[in-house]
């Protein structure tokens, strides 16, 4: 059997911040001077501030800290992965169906989603009030 893919890895290294503005665009100013991504930048600013105002007690604590959260987030994907290959394996078996991607429900798409011949019958849809005239 191959691998279980793992869905949103990309949440798994990068993960969103909400910052002012204005300090966003401070942060990526100085990134375009010093040639850097936005992400790189920050990394030094962090790093610098961390060797700068924490104690090597401070850091210890951080350390063992992030450890813990790491072991933790671990942990949880693994669990993740072995119940998808579970049921990738029940679905296999023929033990439960198998999944199936649902459509979109009617009313939740997007406009811009609608194929040219629905955008051109939506104009001609009389409204619900009033009655299909016979002629």
């Amino acid at each position: 059997m191959p691998p279980v893919p793992v869905f949103g890895s990309k949440s798994r290294k990068y993960k969103s911040i909400i910052i002012h503005r204005e300090n966003y665009e401070e942060l990526a100013v100085i990134a375009k001077i010093e040639g850097r991504y936005i992400t790189g930048q920050f990394r030094i600013i962090l790093d610098t501030w961390k060797r700068q105002n924490l104690s090597k007690n401070d850091l210890a604590f951080l350390s063992a800290e992030l450890a813990a959260l790491r072991a933790e987030r671990d942990k949880r994907e693994e669990a993740e992965i072995a119940s998808e290959r579970r049921l990738r394996e029940l679905e296999e078996s023929g033990i439960i169906p198998r999944r199936v991607k649902l459509p979109p429900r009617p009313g939740r798409q997007k406009k811009r989603e609608m194929s040219e011949a629905d955008e051109i019958l939506s104009k001609f849809t009389p409204p619900k009030d009033v009655e299909p005239s016979n002629g």
